[in-house]
């Protein structure tokens, strides 16, 4: 299970980065410098749980924890416009 809320865990990461790089403004608002942020998903307790335990466990001393819940992501789909085969096997 560990492994699985890990792999959430990046994944939920690194759209985060993408969002906060698109809308900086927003991330200027809501989030203090330094603060750690705990990504959480609408509808996974669990992960829910996992994610705020392990930020109170790696933060520091008088660091902020931000809960950012993630309501839903968007399919995941290839930005290829064009593929061309170069030479098949």
């Amino acid at each position: 299970m560990r492994g699985n809320f890990q792999k959430l865990n990046a994944e939920l990461g690194a759209e985060f980065d993408r969002y906060v790089a698109e809308h900086p403004a927003w991330a200027q608002k809501h989030i203090p410098p330094g603060a750690k942020i705990a990504l959480q998903m609408e509808g996974n307790a669990a992960f829910n749980a996992w994610s705020r335990q392990l930020a109170e466990r790696t933060r520091g001393e008088n660091q902020p924890v931000v809960l950012v819940c993630i309501e839903k992501l968007a399919p995941v789909r290839s930005r290829i416009i064009r593929a061309t085969v170069l030479k098949a096997a």
